[in-house]
Parts: structure tokens; sequence; C-alpha cells
């Protein structure tokens, strides 16, 4: 956690009252475009602020996204968070947004230990150009490393209408099938419900839309080897090099999301 994002992320006092009604458990974006008083848009922009600096983290329960602090905050949020807490009886906006928060009906919201048995999987889209080499080979490793608690999908911001048979052969070295994928563009996913996108070479990273429910974007780029030139071994090794760096950075990624998940269903 970078002190001068956490501080950054500090400076603004609607970002502070979100931290402040989340000390007191899990609460949806609606409830808190109605504590707060903002728009949509506002509170959008600012849990996806906090979101990305790890101050606050989110889980899904059917249709219901909800919002709460990390289960075990770093020490430099945590003590800032009681800082919170001894402001809350001398700032008055604080005490109206517990009042206002009291007489609201939360009964829909989740409880902070939440049962992924019950949970919707949120969506994964990852995104490079001709969606034909990385993207693909990306999309299969992620499925196979996180299916039961991932929707996997990808796209391309300009379509090759193809899969590369290299990047499908070397997919198939290791166990994972791509040869029934087809190539898409990144506008059949514009209206639908798009929690992470992951963008995989710098293109596509320009060329990327805000989606519908996105609260996570990542940028990892990868050398495109569609591009590489040399015989068929030195192209498929290319191929698999590019395959097993994916692996790499896709294996960590899920890691560290089951250890989140695992977290927050941890007793209290």
């Amino acid at each position: 956690m970078n002190p001068v994002q956490v501080y950054e992320c500090l400076c603004d006092s609607s970002r502070l009252r979100i931290l402040n009604l989340l000390k007191q458990g899990p609460l949806c974006a609606c409830h808190l475009e109605t504590i707060l008083g903002a728009s949509d848009e506002d509170v959008s922009r600012q849990l996806a602020l906090l979101c990305e600096n790890g101050m606050v983290e989110t889980g899904r329960q059917g249709e219901w996204t909800v919002y709460h602090l990390p289960a075990m905050p770093h020490p430099l949020l945590e003590e800032n968070l009681k800082c919170l807490q001894d402001l809350t009886g001398e700032w008055e906006v604080f005490r109206q947004d517990l009042a206002t928060m009291r007489g609201i009906d939360r009964s829909a919201i989740c409880a902070p230990e939440l049962d992924e048995r019950a949970v919707e999987k949120p969506t994964v889209l990852i995104l490079c150009t001709g969606n034909s080499c990385r993207s693909h080979m990306a999309e299969g490793i992620l499925r196979q490393l996180a299916d039961d608690i991932f929707e996997v999908r990808s796209a391309g911001s300009d379509p090759a209408g193809y899969v590369h048979p290299h990047a499908v052969a070397v997919l198939a070295e290791i166990g994972i099938d791509i040869g029934h994928h087809v190539s898409k563009p990144l506008s059949e996913f514009l209206n639908q419900n798009v929690e992470t996108v992951i963008t995989v070479c710098g293109n596509a990273s320009q060329a990327c839309p805000v989606f519908p429910g996105q609260i996570n974007r990542y940028h990892w780029e990868f050398f495109d080897p569609a591009k590489a030139e040399g015989s068929e071994d030195e192209l498929n090794q290319v191929f698999r090099d590019v395959r097993d760096r994916i692996k790499t950075v896709f294996e960590a990624y899920v890691a560290g999301y089951r250890e989140k998940l695992a977290g927050c269903s941890a007793p209290q």
C-alpha cells in the first residue's frame, strides 16, 4: 500500500464518510448513495478509487455487490481508521450519516461472512488488440485455474477474426483446449456486467472503455507472439514462452484473490 496514495484517498470528505460508514459493516452502493446524498456516478468513482488502493473490498451475493473494509487492513489504513473513529463524535456529518444509515432498510445487505457457494461468479474480461493469441491463452489458463470463482471471457479492440493455431497448440500441450474459442469484439460486452477487466497489450489498454459494474482494471502486458519470425519450432517456442509468462502472472493473481476470499469468509 503506497502511503502517498493512501493519504491522497483520505484527502476527500466523501471517501472519509464512506470509510466511516463501512466501519459499521458492509453496504451496497445504493445505500451509500442514499446516505451521502450523492449520485451513482460519484459514489462509484469514489468506491473504485478506494478499491484500487486496497482500502475497500467487494463481495457478491445474488445480484448484490457489497463493499466492506479488508478483513486484515494494512497497518497504515488501520491507523487512519482509528483516527476516523475518534472523529465520529466530533464531526457532525459523521453523526448524521450514522443516523441516516440506521433509518434505511439494510435487510438485503450481506453479512461480513459471505457464503461463497451462494455468490454469483464475477466476470473477468481479458482484452488484447486482435483477440487471437494472448487474450485467448490467458482466458484458457485463467479458466483452468479459477473456473469455480470466475466467469472468464476474452475479446479484442480490433479482432483478427481467428484464434492463432500456435496458441491452440501450446495450450493443448498443458492440457487446455481453446480450439473452440472464437475471436470477438469488445463491443459484445459493453452492456454486460463485467467486474474485472484485464488488458494484456498496450493498444487494448488505451482503447478500453468502462464496462457496467466494473470495479477492477489491471494491465499486464505480454509480447505478441504473432509478430515472431522463424522456423516452426522457433515460433512454437516463442508461443510457449509467452504462455508460461501468462501462466505465472495469472497463477499469482488467482492465489491472491483466493487469499482475499479466505480472509473475507474467516470468522471475525
